[in-house]
């Protein structure tokens, strides 16, 4: 058999071999069923049952995996099932439209997928997998379908996207692999599969066919059909100089365990996913960075100030003119809506310590930074994303205003080379950008202030060392390093 390579992203590191094994898209497809007004009783009995069997579920899954990681993942699954969305919602959509369980469960998510689906941000992409993943299981109880098979020899997985409770749920011993169309860094779904060990790759094209001997490297991101040899076991291990420091970029709470130099980046919108009255409650904000910090060991936490627009937009804010990538990003949005950030920065104040970094997203200009830094206690670190090249460009006179920036590579290759952050253009050093992001580090430099590279290229390991080479000393990184 002629061997056959496929590319694709890394996930999760390792190198697996067995047969591959495709596990279709189950799209559920359920007829609109109504009901009399005398079941409506019984049809919400029947829903709550569901939602128990699902937290039975959920409770076996906990017990048959030891990582506290996937513990915690698990415990965020069973807060989802207790959300008013899967509670009180559905069963006020049961009474009032008189339609069966699943027929109203499945328009409710369906509206929750659709609502979510138009961020493009791959921190709101993953964590509406979650979501889905726990649709999923309610709606098995509400109308069952057949399960997943258990292994019994070596087998490489390929589907268009693994879930968190599919992946939990799969024994090492058999499952040396998985391979998915969709994917990324920051999913449930990618931390379960680091925590069991298996090696994860996504961005290919899943094989449908199977029984072919398969071998994947989570290393390279590589998959290899009918393979000759097996690649190397590992990747040497990167070395860092003593100088540098990796920080940790957070997306949920539960990942805290995994920091060793301080929080590099926090996202406070992304807290918006699982609680859409977050964005105006103050006791809601206090209890999420409260949490951060008393989980820091006393290092570094940044946590960035709301970053709304272009495709991050709070529920609500549809068509106001913040999809646009030029539009009321950022700070300009918060100034604009200060009662958002007043709220935002008062919770901030009741929980600083030491140890608190506020970040400002999107700045173009000095005066921005002087509105927050006007309104923010003078003994919290206060620093600017540099993301657009005007910044760049008046980087010493922001300096004078901040005791630290962070180099959003992402947006800031954007908006150098007017392309979308969606084009692999953004996953490579464009010498433009290098001119800037060097241009920011040698001012830096000059009043020792510390630069801090976030987005892609401070995940990539080629990347990270080159950029070092460059005078770089921070990142905030989604690699374990």
């Amino acid at each position: 058999m002629k061997e056959k390579i496929l590319q694709g992203s890394p996930l999760v590191e390792g190198i697996g071999q067995g047969v591959a094994f495709f596990i279709p898209i189950q799209e559920r497809k359920i007829s609109e069923q109504a009901i009399e007004l005398h079941e409506i009783d019984q049809e919400i009995a029947r829903y709550r049952q569901a939602l128990v069997c699902s937290q039975k579920d959920l409770h076996a899954l906990k017990e048959q995996n030891a990582s506290s990681e996937i513990e915690t993942i698990i415990e965020c699954h069973l807060h989802m099932l207790q959300d008013p969305l899967m509670t009180e919602h559905v069963e006020s959509e049961i009474r009032q439209h008189r339609q069966s369980s699943e027929t109203v469960f499945q328009s409710v998510i369906g509206s929750y997928k659709e609502r979510f689906s138009r961020h493009s941000d791959p921190v709101f992409e993953q964590r509406l997998s979650d979501v889905v993943d726990v649709a999923h299981r309610v709606l098995h109880h509400l109308a069952p379908a057949s399960c997943i098979q258990e292994f019994k020899e070596p087998v490489i997985l390929f589907s268009f996207e693994f879930t968190p409770s599919q992946i939990a749920s799969f024994n090492p011993a058999f499952v040396k692999g998985l391979v998915a169309k969709r994917g990324g860094p920051y999913s449930h779904a990618t931390m379960i599969a680091k925590a069991k060990g298996i090696p994860y790759i996504c961005g290919v094209d899943v094989c449908q066919e199977n029984g072919t001997a398969v071998c994947i490297d989570g290393n390279r991101g590589v998959v290899i059909f009918n393979p000759k040899n097996l690649p190397e076991p590992s990747l040497p291990k990167m070395e860092i100089p003593n100088h540098v420091r990796i920080y940790r970029n957070i997306y949920y709470l539960e990942q805290m365990h995994q920091i060793t130099a301080g929080v590099g980046l926090f996202r406070t919108e992304t807290a918006l996913f699982d609680d859409p009255d977050f964005l105006f409650s103050e006791e809601k904000q206090k209890a999420v960075y409260n949490a951060l910090l008393q989980n820091s060991k006393g290092l570094p936490v940044t946590i960035r100030l709301f970053d709304f627009g272009g495709d991050k937009i709070p529920k609500g804010w549809e068509n106001r003119g913040l999809e646009s990538p030029f539009g009321p990003r950022g700070v300009r949005f918060l100034i604009q809506h200060d009662s958002i950030l007043k709220t935002q920065l008062r919770s901030l104040h009741a929980v600083k310590r030491p140890n608190l970094r506020v970040l400002i997203p999107f700045v173009s200009t000095v005066e921005e930074i002087k509105v927050i830094k006007e309104q923010i206690d003078s003994s919290i670190s206060l620093g600017a994303m540099i993301e657009i090249p005007s910044a760049a460009l008046a980087i010493d006179a922001i300096l004078e205003q901040v005791d630290f920036v962070s180099i959003g590579t992402n947006d800031l290759t954007q908006y150098t080379l007017a392309i979308d952050r969606t084009d692999s253009v953004c996953t490579q050093i464009h010498p433009s950008v290098t001119f800037l992001i060097q241009y920011v580090l040698t001012a830096c430099q000059k009043q020792n202030k510390e630069a801090v590279i976030c987005g892609y290229l401070a995940s990539d390991r080629q990347a990270i060392s080159a950029l070092i080479t460059l005078g770089a000393s921070a990142f905030s990184s989604d690699l374990e390093i």
